[in-house]
């Protein structure tokens, strides 16, 4: 945990705690966005890190970084845009929820478009609790180069660098009579 300043404590007016979760493998220009957008909402941020356990199933699963380093390439993003002027707590996660649905001092969520339809789930499970539902905050998903969305499986795959930047061009074979 990285800890040096708060805007505001628990309980006080102001306060808040926003949660995210992922896999965060190959820290990329979107991931960025999001960690960002986290800290511009509060400096209180509970991050769920997928464990390496459930990454088994994903495209080129042998190429995820492993929890420890994803992990550590968080924290050191925090540290160059924020110089530790971060409560940050990551914690492994085994499913889409996390600490999303038991935390009580949780205010807010950020969340890709992509991911909307979790955090309204993520919600009603928390009402449902008698917890508080979280203020959502959603990011557009962020385009490479070529104009598809930028993905860590490509990213893994070598097609495009973590900026967007397109390394490999995919065949694609036209053929005249279909």
């Amino acid at each position: 945990m990285i800890q040096l300043e708060s805007r505001a404590e628990e309980g006080e007016e102001g306060y808040k705690k926003v949660v995210l979760g992922g896999t965060f493998t190959q820290l990329h220009k979107g991931h960025k966005i999001l960690l960002r957008k986290a800290y511009e909402i509060s400096n209180n941020i509970k991050i769920g890190l997928v464990e390496d356990s459930v990454v088994k199933n994903k495209i080129f699963s042998n190429l995820i970084e492993s929890f420890d380093l994803r992990k550590k390439s968080i924290i050191k993003y925090f540290k160059k845009i924020k110089n530790d002027e971060v409560n940050l707590e990551i914690v492994p996660i085994q499913d889409p929820y996390g600490p999303s649905i038991v935390d009580k001092s949780l205010t807010d969520i950020v969340v890709t478009e992509e991911t909307l339809p979790r955090a309204v789930e993520i919600n009603m499970i928390r009402l449902k609790k008698g917890l508080q539902p979280l203020k959502i905050h959603t990011i557009g998903l962020i385009k490479a180069k070529d104009g598809r969305y930028i993905r860590s499986s490509r990213i893994r795959c070598g097609e495009i660098d973590r900026e967007g930047n397109v390394l490999a061009e995919i065949v694609r074979i036209n053929y005249k009579n279909g």
